[in-house]
């Protein structure tokens, strides 16, 4: 496996870690983190590059947004785990972009 991807695994487990902090301190409520992701996977599709992006392209731009959606819907006392967020992610491509 690629190390870079190796190193990314880490970092989204980071964020994720992190993002369960603020909601743990209560300095971000999960409603408002969920609103958060929302923006930020509109404004992932809406980046106009002139359709130049495939539909597995454009997954993988939005992979890291899913995930951390993934996390936000595990509870704060289960393990995390990147396969198993991952696989949250595959299992729910039902959003308007997925092309299948």
């Amino acid at each position: 496996m690629n190390i870079a991807n190796l190193q990314l695994e880490g970092l989204y487990i980071a964020v994720a870690e992190t993002q369960r902090l603020l909601i743990k301190k209560g300095l971000i409520t999960a409603v408002e983190l969920d609103e958060a992701l929302d923006c930020a996977e509109m404004a992932a599709v809406s980046d106009d590059r002139g359709g130049a992006l495939s539909p597995a392209e454009q997954d993988a731009i939005l992979f890291s947004i899913r995930l951390l959606r993934a996390t936000n819907e595990i509870g704060n006392d289960q393990q995390l785990s990147f396969s198993r967020l991952a696989r949250m992610v595959g299992e729910t491509k039902s959003r308007p972009n997925d092309k299948g």
